[in-house]
């Protein structure tokens, strides 16, 4: 994941950078290089921190921008705020090239504080929220404790997840204590037995799952079904394609 991250990260500001020389006419412009070194670290180290801090957000934020799945609306929002921010860029550059204006130092200065800024305020907001929930098995002979903010609950399409109706929070394995109930479990394989799925075997449930991340970090899937008091109509549900998998 992290490879990826870096390629996606380095193919994003050599096209920005072209996009902007290009439009300027020439590579002397000190602004735009200094822009270019801020993204080009601003970027990994977002996300190395969500890798850190959340990795599934990390996962769903580096899929492809459009979805099959994705509403109409989204596609095209995002297709307008893409055409919006290349005619912004290359206005820049052209500017640039007729030297039409002139900015201060000291306003180009403010202006890359207020990016860090603004990339320090997004990055907080993608602060985990997390609550400590108690949850178990439909019998009650298994029980857990889980910590999570519930920021990223699975709608797959796989076999399994659409005929059991599962839903699932991945957490570190640090934020997740089986209180009771482990000589109760069952574990269940199939497909590419990458996802061991623990189920009670007296009621049957579902209960979690243990697995490994895309970067081979050990990762648990908890059937968010089976906390205590949880509505599932009221949290957001993250679209997952596990059926072409």
């Amino acid at each position: 994941m992290i490879a990826k991250l870096l390629l996606q990260n380095t193919i994003f500001v050599v096209a920005l950078g072209a996009l902007l020389f290009a439009s300027a006419g020439s590579l002397h412009w000190p602004a735009a290089w200094v822009f270019l070194v801020t993204s080009a670290i601003l970027g990994p180290a977002c996300g190395l921190w969500l890798a850190k801090t959340d990795p599934a957000l990390l996962a769903e934020r580096m899929r492809p921008t459009f979805q099959a799945n994705q509403p109409a609306a989204d596609k095209k929002f995002v297709v307008t705020f893409v055409a919006a921010l290349l005619i912004w860029l290359v206005v820049i550059g052209l500017d640039r090239r007729a030297q039409v204006s002139h900015v201060p130092l000291l306003l180009q200065a403010l202006g890359l504080a207020m990016y860090l800024l603004s990339t320090a305020f997004i990055m907080w907001t993608r602060m985990p929220d997390s609550k400590t929930y108690t949850g178990g098995c439909h019998c009650g002979q298994v029980r857990f404790e889980c910590t999570t903010d519930l920021s990223m609950v699975t709608a797959c399409n796989c076999s399994i997840c659409t005929k059991k109706g599962l839903h699932f929070a991945f957490l570190d394995p640090k934020s997740f204590q089986l209180r009771a109930g482990d000589e109760n479990l069952k574990e269940y394989l199939f497909n590419k037995h990458a996802i061991h799925h623990q189920l009670c075997v007296d009621c049957g449930v579902d209960v979690f799952a243990r697995g490994r991340n895309p970067d081979g970090s050990d990762v648990v899937a908890v059937n968010v079904s089976c906390i205590d008091g949880i509505e599932l109509s009221k949290l957001k549900m993250t679209p997952i394609d596990g059926r072409s998998k």
